[in-house]
């Protein structure tokens, strides 16, 4: 066993669900202030980052699932989202400016889990009390919720059975609507 294996373990278990809880609500709220099209509301720079990383993706032997855009980003890069305008919404739900700092502050602990460095009993204190106010703020069940479905999509495999599912019924009609065509035209 490592010696640092169960407090790594349970930082990463909190930093995981603090993340995924951020990107969530992060996409919640773009949702809510510019509609169905609100990706292409995000700053430049992040939308590149996105498009960048998500042809990572085109590798099937990996399995990759493509995942909802904000997946793609770095702590750093959601923790600039969350300081526009269009996240505010986010930071009151959570409990206000005093969270954006408490999320701050994991930048050390979380890069320690990151990079398979033991985690201080301070940086996981931090995370531990940083999930209890996320939680609080959102309720248990909220949380839950919000965790319970990530907007991860479907593996690569997964859509070229439902891809080829689709082309078969439509080159089924198409061969229909020839036919149809054709004994009209007689």
């Amino acid at each position: 066993m490592i010696p640092f294996e169960n407090d790594n373990l349970k930082a990463y278990s909190l930093l995981l669900r603090i993340e995924i809880v951020l990107r969530e609500l992060l996409r919640d709220s773009y949702e809510l202030e510019f509609g169905k099209q609100w990706r292409k509301r995000l700053p430049e720079a992040i939308l590149k980052k996105i498009k960048e990383s998500q042809a990572e993706e085109n590798r099937p032997q990996f399995g990759y699932v493509r995942l909802g855009p904000l997946y793609y980003l770095s702590f750093g890069e959601l923790m600039t989202l969350l300081q526009q305008k269009a996240s505010r919404a986010v930071a009151e739900r959570l409990g206000g400016s005093c969270v954006l700092k408490q999320l701050e502050n994991i930048f050390v602990p979380r890069n320690a889990v990151c990079h398979s460095r033991p985690v201080s009993s301070v940086g996981l204190k931090t995370i531990e009390t940083l999930y209890a106010e996320i939680e609080a703020a959102l309720t248990t069940d909220g949380l839950r919720q919000i965790v319970s479905n990530p907007d991860a999509g479907i593996s690569q495999k997964e859509a070229s059975k439902l891809l080829l599912s689709a082309l078969t019924s439509c080159h089924g009609k198409n061969r229909l609507l020839g036919w149809s065509a054709r004994k009209n035209l007689r």
